[in-house]
């Protein structure tokens, strides 16, 4: 199982510009707003070409990345506040398309490792503001993609039709 979450992932998100979270997504309230400047699809593809390689990413405070050998993430619900270092990832692909002047539409594959709700930000500021996911579904991890994926109902289904009692 280890060996299958250290293969490069792919993601879809989607990025709402003017508005940050302390998560980075919405399931936090809205920490800061700040103007959208006017994006063009050009500016985008300008963009997207800066984070495509091995990068430097600092991890967000609300992930599991671990400090003392505590996720940092008790650390952020406490209020404490941490220094997480930054660490190398790989962006191999990245598609960004604008949705309306305010929301973009993510497509992404990366390395292990890679905070997507990070991107998010870092892209934001990349554009001159701030910003946030709404939304984040991983599609592939390896070669295993999510539309190939069998929902829980028919896998509980084919394993009751399949197993010897």
């Amino acid at each position: 199982m280890n060996d299958l979450l250290k293969l490069p992932k792919s993601y879809e998100a989607i990025l709402r510009l003017g508005e940050m979270t302390a998560s980075g997504d919405n399931t936090a309230p809205i920490i800061k707003t700040a103007p959208v400047p006017s994006i063009t699809p050009e500016k985008l593809a300008e963009i997207a070409k800066i984070f495509i390689g091995v990068v430097e990413q600092i991890p967000p405070i609300y992930s599991a990345k671990k400090i003392n050998g505590r996720p940092s993430y008790k650390y952020a619900r406490k209020g404490q506040e941490i220094k997480l270092r930054p660490t190398q990832v790989n962006i191999y692909e990245l598609d960004l398309r604008l949705l309306d002047y305010n929301t973009i539409f993510i497509e992404v594959t990366c390395s292990s490792g890679t905070y997507i709700r990070k991107l998010g930000e870092d892209l934001a500021e990349a554009l001159g503001t701030v910003g946030h996911l709404t939304n984040l579904k991983r599609t592939r991890i390896g070669n295993y993609d999510w539309k190939e994926a069998v929902p829980y109902s028919e896998l509980n289904e084919y394993l009751l039709e399949n197993t010897a009692v």
